[in-house]
């Protein structure tokens, strides 16, 4: 086997070892996402309900105002209510964003380490198969160490 073919062997190998821990970790993460989107999902799609309610009462209320302070007042109600509902709405989708800016930076530090670690694995082994293939080398530098 020519020695291209052997590094040709080497450098697949060394992606592929690299690429399966960024692969569980994404798919980790991906996990993850999702469970939030599941469990954010409902809540949204109540809010977006209760929304729809309080803008149809409103509209009726619009419809039906004649001017009267008890008219008012209830608009005033249906309003404050309104704002409750957004309110709930603005932190369920401030947790999820907190969510996803936690999950980005822990990403990113695993793809650091786990392509470090590949590497600095991957320069042993070339560096253990540069001295197998090259024994004189390998008896030089023993020399070299012993005098030194």
């Amino acid at each position: 086997m020519e020695a291209w073919n052997v590094a040709a062997i080497v450098m697949l190998a060394i992606l592929v070892g690299a690429a399966i821990p960024v692969l569980i970790q994404l798919f980790l993460t991906l996990r993850s996402a999702r469970q939030v989107l599941d469990r954010t999902g409902p809540r949204v799609d109540m809010a977006v309900h209760e929304i729809h309610q309080v803008t149809g009462k409103m509209n009726r209320l619009a419809d039906n105002l004649d001017g009267g302070a008890e008219h008012l007042g209830k608009l005033v109600q249906e309003s404050g209510e309104l704002a409750r509902t957004l309110g709930k709405f603005r932190k369920s989708v401030q947790s999820a964003s907190a969510m996803g800016s936690a999950v980005g930076p822990a990403v990113a530090a695993a793809i650091h380490a786990f392509a470090a670690q590949r590497q600095a694995a991957a320069e042993a082994e070339a560096e253990a198969a540069a001295m197998e293939a090259n024994p004189e080398n390998s008896e030089q530098a023993k020399e070299n160490d012993d005098e030194g």
